[in-house]
């Protein structure tokens, strides 16, 4: 398996949530994830697909090399604290 130490999380708040209420949320779960000791950076976007919807907000994540890390793969995000909005959905791909 390839591990390029990076991967996004996307949050789709309900219809209807407004841009900065977006914002609020996905900054809400990058704090979250930047409780793992593992995390170098976060960067959270909003409305930036091409479709620019107000309510998906992504969170990149940049993680230490995979030679440095506590926690291995499937154990990374176990207890991270990230939750959302009721009536969101949050989706993780690794990149």
């Amino acid at each position: 398996m390839n591990d390029e130490a990076r991967f996004q999380v996307s949050v789709r708040a309900p219809e209807g949530t407004s841009l900065g209420q977006t914002r609020i949320l996905g900054e809400r779960i990058a704090r979250a994830i930047r409780k793992n000791t593992d995390v170098v950076l976060t960067l959270v976007t909003v409305g930036e697909d091409n479709a620019q919807t107000r309510n998906l907000a992504t969170v990149y994540v940049r993680l230490v090399d995979p030679e440095e890390r506590k926690r291995t793969r499937t154990r990374r995000w176990t207890g991270c604290g990230a939750r959302s909005s009721p009536g969101s959905r949050r989706t993780f791909a690794s990149r």
